[in-house]
């Protein structure tokens, strides 16, 4: 009789446990308390091309303008990649495929907060920008995006919504007063040296006399440190001749950490053609 109580006891707490874990699974898959605190999700290369986005391990797809609508708050893995043709990988290289390779452009976790419509905007390796706006059901409640007509589509092209900027489009902005045009915008990624350390490495470098020696410290300083265009652009200014700069040039683009804006450091050579084997070699590395 006793052993019976106990197993009564046992089955029913069984069954509780079964039944919150049904309840709670529910919730989960409608967002905690349903789509009303879901989050619209929005991603974008700073330059408009195409990536390769895969998002909680799912299905890999390719778009310019990826969109994922009522999705839950909380982090989702994020990974995206681009194809690049590059002759110098053969067929036995690991990255080769199909005659290119594949880069890693952003591999982590994006934090989504609830009822917010998020715009990430790629700018770099591992640099994201994000702008978040209040979700303006109007728009884009259930399932309906700009014009009626996304239906919970992945890589859509938001209508005519072409750039960045307009984003905004049916969305109300967050007030806040210490951010810009009304929007929340946070970076991560790479840092550029800081202040003290680049303006020490501009010291080391003007005590040398001879350009060699110049490029030497500077090569040793982008060895392991990033830069912005405008420093990479101030190193050049401590070389005598084009053939210096041109060559730090080469080996600082990769570790620039907004490449969008290299183009600040034309203005550092002599002789146009200089500019010209820059940009022929960022263009083949980019290719």
């Amino acid at each position: 009789m006793f052993n019976q109580k106990i197993g009564g006891i046992v089955m029913k707490n069984l069954i509780v446990v079964f039944v919150l874990s049904l309840c709670s699974n529910v919730l989960l898959a409608h967002g905690f308390y349903g789509s009303s605190y879901n989050s619209d999700l929005n991603i974008k290369m700073w330059d408009n091309s195409s990536f390769i986005i895969t998002i909680d391990n799912g299905h890999p797809r390719k778009t310019r303008n990826f969109n994922l609508k009522n999705i839950e708050p909380g982090n989702h893995f994020v990974k995206i990649v681009k194809k690049k043709r590059n002759h110098h990988y053969g067929h036995g290289h690991p990255n080769h495929n199909g005659g290119g390779f594949v880069e890693t452009i952003f591999k982590g976790n994006i934090k989504v907060p609830a009822k917010r419509n998020v715009f990430v905007k790629i700018k770099g390796k591992n640099r994201l920008s994000f702008k978040f706006f209040k979700k303006n059901h109007n728009h884009h409640g259930n399932g309906h995006g700009h014009n009626n007509h996304h239906n919970n589509s992945h890589g859509s092209h938001y209508g005519s919504l072409n750039h960045y900027d307009d984003w905004n489009y049916g969305c109300e902005p967050i007030n806040n007063h210490a951010s810009h045009n009304n929007h929340n915008e946070h970076h991560y990624g790479p840092m550029s040296m800081s202040g003290n350390s680049f303006n020490e490495l501009v010291r080391l470098m003007n005590k040398e006399h001879f350009d060699d020696d110049r490029l030497e410290i500077a090569r040793q300083a982008i060895s392991s440190n990033n830069m912005d265009a405008k420093q990479v652009a101030r190193v050049l200014e401590q070389f005598t001749f084009d053939s210096s700069k041109l060559e730090f040039a080469k080996i600082a683009y990769r570790n620039t950490i907004d490449k969008e804006n290299y183009f600040v450091v034309n203005s550092k050579f002599t002789f146009s053609s200089s500019v010209s084997d820059l940009n022929n070699f960022i263009r083949h590395t980019n290719a």
